[in-house]
């Protein structure tokens, strides 16, 4: 009995020896001296307090061969056959983009963790042309640029549009109502044109600035077209007398420009400080009025339509009065 007491306690104590080896074993253990596999891994969070986890961080080594992207605690893992040494990049839209050079140093398993700093991107940015007519007969045309920036970090000092042929960059303010960068700006502000038909097809591209004072050059847009075709209202006009208790029908002539294009209007009390009382939903190209779902109490009014194509670009028409009595 006491031999087959001892034996038993030899096999015990030989079997767990051999399991304290089983993980150096493993083939994908990047401990195990015979292992395959190198490993790099680590985790991306934020430069700035709480340094919080970074999701979605595409992480790369070399020319991109071996690439993947951190979940959602901040987390990667490179695995690799042969240890290729190169330089680790960490790059994701709304962070600046950092890299580390790997040498691994006869080792087979690398931890490198990264603290990445926000970095604003523009998420949008559109130029449009705005015709507005008055009476008699005047145009008066204006460019509007608009530019929607991505700024979780508050690292924005200023926007501009930039005109990379003539060199001028065009200041943006923040319209705090929409959270967009945004301005106007007239036929004086291109002094190396004389119409605004020959800035028809120049390219634009967004400036931003941050409070370092370095500077971000991101997107493209145009000026897609000048819409000379005015709309022409034709009920009610020139101060008709409208009853409060009749269904109000807002019409105008048949507008055939030749491009695609489509309507909405705007109601505003006619007073010193007008104040916009409607603006109705998009209306189809093939429709030539509009009957809002409102009753307007008795006062003065003007009403304007606006035509708009497919890039956005727009022509009023002159405004028309009506009373409601």
């Amino acid at each position: 009995m006491k031999k087959l007491t001892t034996l038993f306690l030899a096999v015990a104590v030989l079997f767990i020896l051999n399991g304290c080896e089983a993980d150096r074993l493993n083939p994908l253990d990047p401990l195990n001296t015979t292992s395959p596999v190198y490993e790099i891994s680590g985790s991306v969070r934020t430069a700035v307090f709480p340094q919080n986890p970074v999701t979605g961080v595409i992480v790369s080594l070399g020319n991109g061969s071996a690439t993947t992207m951190t979940d959602s605690e901040g987390n990667y893992l490179i695995r690799l056959n042969t240890p290729f040494e190169g330089i680790l990049r960490f790059s994701r839209n709304g962070f600046k983009a950092d890299s580390s050079f790997i040498s691994w140093n006869n080792s087979r398993k690398i931890i490198l963790n990264k603290a990445l700093a926000f970095s604003p991107s523009l998420t949008g940015f559109s130029s449009r042309s705005e015709v507005l007519n008055r009476f008699p007969s005047v145009k008066f045309i204006n460019i509007r640029f608009t530019a929607e920036v991505a700024d979780s970090g508050a690292t924005v000092d200023s926007v501009f549009a930039y005109d990379k042929e003539s060199g001028r960059k065009y200041y943006l303010p923040f319209e705090r109502n929409s959270s967009v960068y945004t301005a106007l700006f007239s036929l004086i502000d291109f002094p190396s044109i004389s119409s605004f038909r020959d800035l028809t097809g120049r390219e634009f591209s967004v400036v931003i600035k941050e409070k370092t004072g370095h500077e971000i050059t991101s997107g493209l847009g145009s000026v897609k077209r000048i819409i000379e075709e005015e709309p022409v209202l034709t009920f009610p006009v020139n101060g008709q007398n409208l009853s409060s208790a009749q269904q109000l029908s807002f019409q105008w002539q048949a507008y055939t420009p030749g491009f695609g294009h489509s309507f909405f209007l705007e109601i505003y009390t006619d007073e010193i400080t007008p104040q916009l009382i409607l603006k109705s939903p998009s209306v189809s190209s093939g429709i030539f009025s509009y009957a809002p779902e409102i009753t307007l109490p008795p006062g003065d009014y003007f009403w304007v339509l606006y035509a708009q194509d497919n890039f956005g670009n727009l022509a009023r028409s002159k405004p028309a009065s009506f009373r409601v009595n």
